[in-house]
């Protein structure tokens, strides 16, 4: 039984922590989706409607109330023609 607990209070916590780098990861993802998009002047809709998702989804995307996947990340990095690495914000050295 003791076992059984320590593997809740494993998950528990380790479901905590992988949330919160994941939420970490996200709010600066968002930002530099938002930053990108508008220098290249292109809008919500446009952004949407070129990798199949509602605007609705985007702005949730934007401000950092709805998670991304890699696959998505990556088609949105195509279509604003930068890099994943960019789209993340990290430069080369």
């Amino acid at each position: 039984m003791q076992l059984y607990i320590k593997n809740i209070v494993f998950n528990i916590y380790y479901s905590t922590q992988c949330y919160q780098s994941q939420q970490k990861g996200m709010n600066f993802l968002k930002n530099r989706i938002k930053d990108i998009r508008e220098e290249k002047h292109i809008t919500q809709e446009v952004l949407a409607e070129k990798i199949g998702v509602a605007r609705s989804f985007i702005s949730r995307v934007e401000t950092g109330t709805k998670p991304i996947s890699l696959d998505l990340a990556s088609e949105i990095a195509d279509f604003l023609e930068v890099s994943l690495d960019e789209l993340a914000g990290r430069e080369r050295k």
